[in-house]
């Protein structure tokens, strides 16, 4: 079969094969950019498909599809004996860029694990990109998991995290980070952005050589295709549409920081100290990070007008000085954890209430507390964080830490409907988004620096912490 003209992005261009069902995109010469791997196998590489506990069903062919090319809708037969089968839809709206969407339809839905495609993969091609990763630059020969965690860890650490990071929260792999993002760009000139937030895996020539796969744990796949010719072509396409990071608010945000402790206290000989050594070494200090947990479980209380002297302290020594947020609420923090129960900005649980659970609170008197997760799609969330925030603010603080976001329990429910499996990558996008308008509307420069991130967090990370690093070259 002659293949047909299915979406024309201008430097980008999709075309699709009726029988056998198969997927180019060219250039606008015409030249190969990316094809689909062919292969109706049960396995983990082949044409576009889905899986359930049997294995992988592939499409085989068109059975109908649109006259239009803007989007282009096609439905697919499968190899599934149970009939079900795969609608697709090709948008060329975006310039340069061609978006997929491929939903399986038909009965049984419950059992579908994941949607996925192959795409061919060319012997001097290298795979960037993904976020913030620490086991290797060129992914290619690696399965990267696309999953907002605590980490990475080095692996003798691991039963470490294991005992105080939520199951949910902790991966036991290289790859493990803070903030991935399902994003693959090539050195041949091409990127795939996947759109889905739910858990996802790029397969990079692990199990052909020949070509490397994206598969989401989800009924539906969604992701866009971004053309080149070069990487960077590719890269300004895709921030032009994802966003990009704020320039700085301040200048002090590029000397050297260095660590008050949990100091609680008036300026302590231990602090004046320390400022003293930094500038008699000529070092140029700018910030200091006192660690002040505002939250989650309120350190502050009863000690606001000692913090407010301490502030002062270092700003009379030409220091800015950054504070402590994470989006969770210690239950024994009262009455704002009350407060928030009432005004149901919490992540709920399947019975409608708080979801709570332990986690690592870092206070000097408590380690380890029962807290809640503040619910960022809840009418009302941004404003309620904006208050503690602003505690900060008014004792004098230039900034905090933005900490965690990591852990949002899978079987969770937002307020927006979201269950906890599709707002578990999204949630660090909301809670910096939070941060980030509270930050700018305030009359002198506030400055957050994060640590968890997620495909559109960008223009709302004004810093970003890569986590805690090991001290030696051979692992991150």
């Amino acid at each position: 079969a002659v293949a047909k003209p299915a979406a024309d992005a201008g430097a980008l261009r999709a075309k699709v094969n009726a029988d056998p069902w198969g997927l180019e995109l060219t250039d606008a010469r015409g030249r190969e950019v990316l094809s689909e791997a062919a292969g109706t196998g049960a396995g983990d590489v082949g044409a576009l498909g889905f899986r359930t506990a049997a294995g992988w069903f592939r499409a085989t062919r068109v059975v109908s599809d649109s006259a239009s090319t803007n989007p282009y809708v096609a439905d697919l037969e499968t190899t599934d004996p149970k009939g079900r089968t795969i609608t697709v839809i090709l948008d060329k709206s975006q310039g340069g860029v061609i978006s997929l969407s491929a939903e399986v339809k038909g009965p049984d839905l419950g059992e579908v694990t994941a949607t996925g495609i192959s795409l061919a993969a060319k012997g001097d091609e290298r795979y960037l990109g993904f976020g913030e990763r620490s086991n290797a630059v060129d992914q290619r020969g690696n399965v990267v998991e696309n999953y907002v965690s605590d980490g990475p860890w080095t692996a003798d650490q691991y039963p470490i995290g294991e005992g105080f990071v939520p199951d949910w929260g902790f991966r036991a792999r290289d790859d493990a980070t803070y903030f991935p993002m399902p994003w693959l760009l090539s050195t041949r000139g091409y990127g795939v952005l996947l759109d889905n937030s739910e858990e996802s895996r790029h397969r990079l020539g692990t199990d052909r050589a020949d070509a490397w796969s994206v598969e989401a744990d989800a009924p539906r796949l969604r992701l866009r295709v971004i053309s080149g010719p070069r990487p960077a072509d590719v890269l300004r396409r895709l921030t032009e549409r994802i966003g990009r990071q704020p320039r700085p608010f301040a200048p002090w945000i590029f000397g050297a920081w260095f660590h008050a402790g949990q100091e609680n206290q008036p300026p302590a000989e231990r602090e004046q100290a320390a400022v003293e050594t930094q500038r008699s070494a000529d070092v140029p200090v700018s910030t200091v990070e006192t660690h002040l947990r505002y939250l989650p479980c309120g350190a502050v209380v009863g000690r606001r007008e000692r913090e407010r002297q301490r502030t002062a302290f270092f700003h009379a020594a030409g220091l800015a000085t950054v504070a402590y947020f994470s989006p969770e609420i210690c239950t024994s923090y009262q009455p704002v954890y009350d407060q928030a129960a009432s005004r149901d900005v919490l992540l709920e649980n399947g019975q409608g209430g708080p979801y709570v659970y332990d986690v690592f609170v870092g206070d000097a008197a408590t380690v380890q507390a029962p807290i809640s997760q503040i619910d960022f799609t809840a009418p009302g969330a941004d404003e309620f964080f904006a208050e503690q925030l602003s505690q900060a603010v008014e004792d004098g603080h230039d900034g905090w830490m933005e900490d965690f976001g990591e852990y949002t329990p899978i079987d969770s429910v937002s307020a927006n409907g979201m269950s906890g499996a599709e707002m578990h990558n999204l949630y660090p996008v909301f809670f910096h988004r939070a941060g980030f308008e509270f930050a700018r509307a305030q009359d002198r420069p506030i400055v957050r620096h994060i640590r968890s991130g997620w495909t559109g967090v960008h223009p709302y990370a004004q810093i970003v912490w890569g986590g805690d690093p090991t001290t030696e070259w051979g692992f991150d």
